[in-house]
């Protein structure tokens, strides 16, 4: 094999060339422009976000001179104190030209004086609202006593006697302030029918009923007597008053039900009977009648690859990607899901006829793939699903070795309702992002959007971390308060 010194690859080639004042001329015309151009493209960005901005401080500033007129006790007066620190955190933002910051302290501004409002008016501080997390596809909301539906949207929010409904490649998730969350399936109506706190006590009770299709709910242990999450159908209800997983489908037209749960307890009532289904047990109803308990097979751990793995190929539609994961003892086949999207609408893979433990994988384009493994075993249960992980495909670094420069990283959205808080953001593609010690997944654009359950009554401080391919980091702290009754 013959050796070639790298200075003898590269070949530099050097001419004169004459150019005439004309072509001079025009060239410095076309880069004006550009410059022109990038310029209006950057100054009307820069003009949404302050205006965002502006808008946000306006609302924190009115709620504020609402709240102080509540801010009685020691309780309240320390509310009062954390919005003002924070109003007064956003306009310095906004005095730098900081937009983007000064648009998320004015959030966490405004919802300090919410709380301190509705705990002076002897309120329940959530209000009985319900809030989108993530939406996926055409996913439409039917107010209580209305006829229309209407587009969904991250800031639309759920109040009792609403419907929800997902087209056929559309799915959602949505936040109650129980600390519940929902994901409503494809092709699915839900409708919310009760949604109750008691500020005194805590006790809490939510009820969401599935008209037809398919719902996964992810409940939260309720501390007080009396509280629940219940999900009812034509034929059954489920209920829950601790930490469960479980699956609910309803047929449409027959009113046929299945409840799966995957972790937890829940207590099934139908046809005038009542069941404690345990973990990894499912029950049918049909005609009205509730069967036995049945079980399902464990959940495949995942192997290979890990989490956020990124497989960098010269030539990736030519290139071999593996997916491995354990084998389940009584799993006969396994079911494999694979998605570009995190809730699994528009699959590119959906086999549930593997018997293998392992696939391999071609053709794939450069992007980010979701993935997940359920086993079925010999009477054709389909077991929960695997924690789902992502794998992405790239044609070239990351990141340049020699980059010190940290990733961005800024909130767009700090929403807090009862006990939890929604954090939606943006750093640069292909960052790991880190909310209260918790990694959250990171899209191909770089947002992210992260559920944050808060720890104890008061101040809770909730930090933020993005982390570039190269180890440089970004940091951000925010605040939420929990009132103590």
């Amino acid at each position: 094999m013959a050796l070639v010194r790298r200075h003898e690859q590269i070949s530099v080639l050097l001419d004169w060339v004459t150019v005439r004042y004309q072509t001079l001329w025009l060239a410095l015309a076309i880069a004006a422009a550009v410059a022109v151009g990038a310029g209006l493209v950057l100054w009307r960005v820069r003009g949404r976000d302050q205006r965002e901005a502006q808008i946000e401080i306006q609302q924190a500033e009115h709620l504020h001179e609402e709240a102080a007129i509540y801010a009685r006790d020691d309780r309240l007066t320390e509310l009062l104190r954390n919005a003002t620190n924070k109003l007064g955190e956003a306009r310095q933002h906004y005095d730098r030209r900081d937009f983007s910051d000064a648009r998320t302290a004015a959030i966490v501004s405004q919802n300090n004086s919410q709380q301190l409002i509705d705990m002076g008016r002897g309120e329940a501080t959530t209000r009985g609202e319900v809030r989108f997390y993530k939406i996926e596809g055409e996913v439409r909301v039917k107010r209580a006593g209305q006829f229309a539906w209407e587009p969904a949207t991250g800031k639309t929010m759920l109040r009792l006697g609403d419907q929800v409904k997902t087209s056929m490649e559309a799915a959602a998730q949505i936040i109650y302030f129980d600390g519940s969350i929902t994901t409503i399936k494809a092709g699915s109506l839900l409708e919310i029918k009760e949604l109750y706190e008691e500020p005194a006590s805590r006790q809490r009770r939510v009820t969401e009923k599935l008209n037809f299709g398919e719902i996964e709910s992810s409940t939260r242990r309720q501390e007080t007597e009396g509280s629940f999450h219940e999900v009812t159908t034509e034929s059954s209800v489920a209920r829950s008053r601790e930490e469960a997983q479980f699956l609910v489908r309803s047929q449409q037209g027959t009113g046929d039900s299945e409840i799966s749960l995957f972790s937890g307890k829940v207590d099934v009532a139908a046809g005038g009977r009542k069941l404690a289904l345990s973990e990894r047990e499912m029950v049918k109803v049909r005609g009205g009648k509730m069967g036995e308990a049945e079980r399902l097979p464990v959940v495949p751990r995942l192997v290979q690859p890990p989490d956020q793995k990124v497989f960098t190929y010269p030539e990736p539609s030519q290139a071999r990607t593996t997916l491995v994961w354990e084998r389940v003892g009584e799993a006969a086949r396994y079911k494999l899901q694979i998605s570009e999207r995190p809730l699994f609408t528009d699959t590119l893979v959906d086999n549930e006829q593997i018997r293998a433990t392992s696939v391999e994988l071609t053709g794939l384009e450069p992007a980010g793939y979701y993935w997940r493994v359920a086993a079925i075993d010999a009477q054709g249960h389909v077991g929960p699903f695997s924690p789902q992980r992502k794998f992405r495909i790239s044609t070239e670094r990351l990141r340049e070795k020699a980059d010190h420069e940290p990733p961005k990283l800024s909130v767009q959205d700090f929403v807090q309702n009862g006990p939890i808080v929604i954090v939606n953001g943006k750093t640069e593609p292909g960052a790991t992002v880190w909310v209260d010690n918790e990694r959250v997944d990171v899209d191909d654009r770089g947002d992210f959007s992260a559920v944050v359950r808060l720890r104890h009554d008061g101040v809770n401080r909730i930090r933020l971390v993005a982390q570039d391919a190269e180890g440089n980091e970004t940091s951000q702290a925010l605040e939420a308060v929990v009132e103590a009754y």
